[in-house]
């Protein structure tokens, strides 16, 4: 991840309220990512803009889908420790000395003196303008030249006047940028559970943060395992696995329950396939990061999934846990 910090050091107009990456996150194709919602399973994502090229075109990038929640905790833990860092708020504020109130005092109180003298020296042009005509017998050169030395004043004093303010802009910039930078500062000090997206989405604007995704990264279906949805919502360990010696046992069970015998598909038997699944939930694996002596992952997650869903899972796995050497789920 790269953390980018703007010359300015005042905040920009933050992301999507919900979304604070948004446009933040750079993929492998070199678009940005923006956030997406799933109904079906109430979670926040990431994508990448890449994928919306055009269905089937060579232009459509393979970028996985980021969990929004895991993915702003990072980016916060990064922010928290760089904000904690020696001389970390000087450079988000471009390095700007710290200015005490006064000192804005003083220059708004000089750009009051210098507009004050701009009107002055613009009434006095307009009154010798119009008394150098009335003057009899004036010589036209030295009444313009007169007028040319007035106008001179007055273009000398607007100068000296947007002078005057451009400093103040400044200065009242940095003040800005420092009130920001003591703010974000105590929002580097509370936890991340406790910062909202608008808080991050404002802290990302004014660090003007960059996202990229280091190495490879894990590829995401994007869908929740329903059976680790399972085993977290009801607390059911992650049983060991079935040595060959407790497999009658096993066959017991499926005997009871399905009413057509459990045949074997492909060159793996069915005790290799439900060990394949237990390992990737003991393990938080993705399917096809499966160890090659499960055999293909394919068909231990199909037998997963099977079993899940025609009720069997709920009913091994206490019987299972019962042998002792059971772990808590683990999320890929």
């Amino acid at each position: 991840m790269e953390l980018a910090l703007r010359k300015g050091g005042h905040s920009s107009r933050a992301a999507a309220s919900d979304y604070p990456l948004t446009g933040r996150i750079i993929g492998g194709c070199g678009h940005h990512y923006v956030g997406a919602y799933r109904k079906t399973n109430d979670t926040r994502y990431y994508r990448c803009g890449g994928g919306n090229n055009g269905k089937g075109r060579a232009t459509n990038c393979t970028d996985p889908y980021l969990t929004a929640d895991d993915v702003e905790t990072v980016v916060w833990k990064r922010i928290e420790a760089l904000l904690n860092e020696p001389g970390a708020m000087a450079a988000a504020t471009g390095g700007r000395p710290h200015l005490h109130p006064g000192d804005i005092d003083r220059q708004r109180e000089r750009v009051a003196r210098f507009e004050e003298s701009l009107k002055e020296r613009e009434e006095h042009l307009v009154r010798a303008e119009t008394a150098l005509v009335r003057v009899p017998g004036l010589d036209r050169v030295v009444r313009d030249a007169a007028v040319r030395q007035l106008t001179g004043e007055v273009r000398s004093a607007r100068e000296l006047l947007a002078m005057g303010r451009e400093v103040l802009e400044s200065q009242e910039a940095a003040q800005a940028a420092g009130r920001d930078a003591r703010h974000h500062a105590l929002l580097a000090g509370t936890k991340a559970a406790g910062v909202g997206h608008a808080d991050l989405a404002a802290l990302c604007g004014f660090l003007d943060i960059v996202v990229k995704p280091l190495g490879q990264v894990r590829k995401r279906s994007g869908v929740k395992c329903k059976v680790t949805a399972w085993h977290e919502g009801t607390g059911t360990l992650v049983p060991a696995e079935v040595p060959e010696l407790d497999w009658a046992g096993v066959e017991e069970l499926m005997a009871a329950h399905f009413t057509r015998r459990q045949f074997v598909r492909g060159a793996v038997d069915i005790r290799t396939q439900l060990n394949g699944a237990l390992h990737r939930l003991r393990t938080g694996c993705l399917w096809d990061e499966l160890p090659e002596r499960y055999g293909p992952w394919q068909l231990a997650k199909d037998r997963q999934n099977t079993w899940f869903t025609k009720g069997f899972w709920p009913v091994l796995m206490p019987e299972l846990v019962r042998r002792g050497g059971a772990t808590p789920v683990q999320r890929e």
